[in-house]
């Protein structure tokens, strides 16, 4: 879940996190059932400390 107080910004937050899940499923090898609530938080910890590490993320609104 995510909650933005701009609009602009929910929107940018969904896709990062869409893609981070995406991206995540074939590491994590769970492909089709939800992931956990500590899997979730792996990913999105994980994906934004690769970003800051990295400094560059493309994803398309």
């Amino acid at each position: 879940m995510v909650d933005c107080i701009s609009s602009t910004a929910q929107v940018r937050c969904v896709k990062l996190l869409e893609q981070l899940y995406q991206k995540a499923r074939f590491a994590i090898k769970q492909v089709r059932s939800p992931l956990s609530h500590i899997q979730a938080m792996k990913v999105q910890c994980g994906g934004l400390r690769g970003i800051r590490k990295h400094g560059k993320f493309s994803y398309r609104l």
